[in-house]
């Protein structure tokens, strides 16, 4: 606890140097530390089980990107470069993925109605699914109970609207997807009160039993919902930005070097100091 709060002494600090903190989020550097580690298998040579490894994934990684596979060679490579597969997984499409089994699950009339009218297609019944990852995020619907530290149901639609995961329907007999969302109502801003950044927005939770119907090409991204259940208010706010891939290392390399920079700048300066003093 207390490097924690001695951590966050130097937050302030970071951001008047360095800018805002996801500007220089060192997760990519530490994550690249964690990939080094899971490298290792055995207690002997072990900077050999690296090196080897890592060149090897490396040139697989080239080859790729060469153009000389065909493209069920690049699949079996891009197999073999990325994550383990999860086993029970549905794909739906290039961008999205249903974890889980899904569950047999009887549409209501107004589900039927809604997804007739959304969609054209007459369905009684549907698999109903409690997670899916899109296009790199993993979102979660209000069913799914396991999570403690996090909420991913809130997402935002190509249009703006704000909404929450109550369903996730994969239509049987189609490719089709369906995401049923309670809309979150964006509050108003009373006269004489100062307005929030424009990122962050008063709202509420909609009660309506009535679900609009999102298709997983409509969604966006995601945002933070937060609940202060004291004063009972919530608020959304926007993710200032989702930097990642080469963008994000890119910027920790430049971190780095600056920091590599500036702690040797001290050190020739301290070995100069106490040059002088000798």
């Amino acid at each position: 606890m207390t490097f924690n709060v001695h951590g966050l002494l130097h937050l302030a600090n970071s951001v008047r140097s360095l800018g805002p903190l996801w500007a220089h989020s060192a997760f990519v550097f530490e994550g690249g530390n964690g990939n080094i580690v899971r490298q290792v298998s055995a207690a002997k040579g072990i900077p050999q089980q690296v090196t080897e490894r890592i060149v090897m994934f490396q040139q697989l990684c080239q080859l790729c990107d060469s153009g000389r596979l065909t493209l069920q060679e690049q699949q079996v490579c891009k197999e073999l470069i990325g994550y383990t597969p999860v086993q029970n997984a549905a794909r739906v499409g290039e961008k999205l993925c249903l974890l889980g089994r899904g569950k047999v699950t009887a549409l209501s009339c107004d589900e039927q109605r809604a997804i007739q009218l959304r969609c054209e297609i007459a369905a009684s019944s549907a698999l109903q699914y409690e997670r899916f990852i899109l296009d790199g995020q993993v979102f979660h619907s209000t069913a799914y109970t396991r999570p403690t530290r996090s909420d991913t149901t809130f997402l935002r639609t190509a249009s703006g609207d704000y909404k929450r995961v109550e369903k996730v329907l994969a239509l049987r007999g189609t490719d089709t997807c369906v995401i049923l969302c309670p809309p979150v109502i964006i509050a108003d801003v009373p006269a004489g009160v100062p307005a929030m950044p424009q990122h962050i927005k008063e709202c509420f939770l909609s009660h309506s039993a009535v679900l609009d119907i999102v298709l997983p090409e409509e969604v966006q991204d995601s945002y933070l919902f937060i609940d202060f259940h004291v004063e009972e208010k919530m608020f959304i706010c926007n993710i200032p930005t989702k930097m990642k891939g080469t963008k994000v290392v890119a910027c920790c390399r430049t971190v780095w070097r600056i920091f590599t920079y500036i702690v040797l700048l001290r050190a020739h300066f301290a070995v100069y100091v106490f040059w002088r003093s000798c």
